[in-house]
């Protein structure tokens, strides 16, 4: 017997908008989030599809402070919760606040790549020597799978919690994921 599934919240953070109606009026008007990479010379790359960091609401870290990627992944979580209606938009983060079973409530989240400028930064203060100043919080803020792991903190959910690292095709396979788990009980 094959278990149906059905999508019932949507949320999206994307260099279109910060929100599904945000993006999806963007993408009915034909706009692109691809633009002329503001990058120095130095980087062979000559266009990029980013999020500006600025025009992020605020959000209190789970890692200190989150990484971007992780950010992203708790404000697009939010907002599918509450599209499903298991989240109150004005109200608490938990599950006990919408009354559902957090054991039987999982994240699943696709992600190309953990944080790249902690990356850069730590290189740069292993090759002058100071060692001290790479952050403890490195390889939280590298992992993939930090993503989830803040979405499932932040919302209390105790399910499970799945990480896809698959490059431009993550966010499909972390969807197929979430489908099998569900399928799975």
């Amino acid at each position: 017997m094959t278990t149906r599934v059905l999508v019932t919240g949507i949320g999206l953070v994307t260099p279109l908008g910060l929100s599904t109606p945000s993006t999806w009026r963007a993408v009915l008007s034909g706009q692109t989030g691809v633009k002329r990479s503001q990058h120095s010379a130095d980087i062979p790359v000559h266009a990029t599809a980013e999020i500006a960091r600025d025009t992020l609401p605020p959000v209190p870290p789970l890692l200190s402070p989150s990484p971007a990627f992780a950010t992203f992944a708790l404000l697009a979580a939010r907002e599918a919760l509450v599209d499903a209606g298991l989240l109150f938009p004005d109200g608490g983060d938990t599950p006990e606040c919408a009354g559902y079973d957090a054991t039987r409530a999982g994240v699943s989240v696709g992600v190309g790549m953990g944080s790249l400028a902690d990356v850069v930064s730590a290189a740069a203060a292993v090759d002058a020597g100071r060692y001290r100043r790479v952050s403890p919080f490195l390889v939280p803020r590298l992992l993939v799978n930090s993503a989830a792991g803040v979405v499932a903190l932040r919302h209390g959910l105790r399910g499970p919690v799945l990480s896809a690292a698959t490059a431009c095709a993550a966010g499909a396979h972390a969807v197929g994921d979430a489908v099998h788990a569900i399928q799975r009980g």
